[in-house]
């Protein structure tokens, strides 16, 4: 495995070390800094996206809706029981809120409001990466993305609160009810596990591409002549098979308006063996 790019985000004062590497790297390889800030505002930079203080200085930074956004807060205390209060508000608080504190006599008072509130809190400074839980998600994000293996999935699944936040987003059908409920995430976790270990390659490259077949059969419908749909659904199911390298499969071919008793008739045929 080889580097081909590095990328730079969410660091706006490099430390000196990691300047120097970064310097070095860009004899061999590129090296993209990304900074957040509008583009017309890009020369207020430097090459490292460190701000260049003499536009800083006296230049005036646009805060949108400044008297809603900025409160003001004596104590340390009173700052923390603030930020809480704030993410109370939310309608829908994230199950993960990161909070920035710049002032390390704000950190105490903070985590006793979070406490009194049932929060559970954690201060990442003085730890090292490798133990945020951000450091492993990039870490099996970065696994996907290299080894394109199903096997990364499950794990980038389980990083914390990563289910809880895509099962809110995937309704499942309760026939017996008639509406729709969310499924729970350990349960959700099964069923990947499930569908993994059932149906899907060991490799995202050994995948099926559908929207291939799909082409090649609308392609195939459009230029035959066949006058049965069984025997269309017999040239279509062994030209997936062969073309697409599928062991198994179940093809519903339907023809609609065929008869005046029905919307449409069809054939449903099986082929191969299952694996």
């Amino acid at each position: 495995d080889t580097i081909s790019q590095v990328l730079v985000a969410g660091t706006p004062d490099l430390r000196p070390l990691t300047l120097l590497a970064l310097k070095r790297a860009t004899e061999f390889l590129p090296v993209e800094v990304l900074i957040h800030a509008p583009e017309a505002e890009s020369h207020r930079f430097d090459d490292w996206g460190r701000p260049i203080p003499d536009f800083w200085l006296e230049a005036e930074i646009l805060i949108p809706d400044a008297t809603r956004s900025i409160r003001d807060a004596a104590t340390p205390t009173d700052q923390a029981e603030l930020a809480c209060e704030l993410i109370g508000e939310t309608v829908e608080p994230a199950a993960l809120s990161a909070i920035g504190v710049p002032d390390p006599e704000v950190a105490a008072p903070l985590e006793q409001s979070a406490s009194r509130r049932e929060w559970s809190t954690y201060d990442p400074a003085g730890h090292p990466v490798s133990r945020h839980g951000i450091y492993y998600m990039l870490d099996q994000t970065a696994g996907l993305l290299a080894n394109r293996s199903f096997e990364n999935v499950p794990r980038l699944l389980r990083c914390p609160d990563f289910a809880k936040a895509l099962v809110k987003r995937l309704p499942v059908s309760n026939e017996e009810e008639g509406e729709a409920q969310t499924v729970s995430a350990n349960r959700f976790l099964a069923l990947v596990d499930e569908l993994r270990e059932r149906c899907l390659p060991d490799q995202l490259e050994d995948a099926l591409d559908y929207a291939a077949i799909s082409q090649r059969v609308i392609a195939e419908v459009e230029a035959s002549s066949y006058q049965l749909i069984e025997t269309l659904a017999e040239h279509l199911a062994q030209l997936i098979r062969t073309d697409f390298a599928v062991l198994w499969l179940r093809l519903v071919v339907t023809k609609p308006t065929a008869v005046p008793e029905a919307d449409a008739v069809g054939v449903v045929i099986e082929r191969g063996s299952r694996p």
